[in-house]
């Protein structure tokens, strides 16, 4: 067998929003995105266990993205909210983001 390497996963491509809600499959997040799009940059995705995140803002470095956390907690009444990381469109775990920003 022919060993393949590892694909290289740029680190341009990896982007730190702030996880503001999410909703079980069937429960509709409009108006919970409407009531909180003067936030910025508001987006939605579904991640592994079919539950729609709804997300905020996007970073390239985790530190910008742990500031704008630090700000909706304060200004928005919003508690459970904390960074995600994205590859491109797909959700992926932090500690994983992070290594790959730290190799590059």
């Amino acid at each position: 067998t022919e060993n393949k390497p590892a694909p290289v996963i740029e680190s341009e491509s990896i982007r730190f929003k702030v996880q503001i809600g999410a909703f079980q499959q069937g429960t509709s997040p409009s108006g919970f995105i409407e009531k909180y799009k003067e936030i910025g940059d508001v987006s939605q995705c579904v991640n592994n266990a079919g539950y729609t995140v709804i997300t905020a803002g996007s970073f390239r470095d985790v530190n910008s993205a742990r500031n704008f956390r630090n700000n909706i907690v304060a200004n928005y009444g919003l508690k459970d909210v904390w960074v995600v990381s994205f590859q491109g469109e797909k959700l992926i775990p932090l500690n994983d983001a992070l290594k790959i920003i730290k190799n590059k």
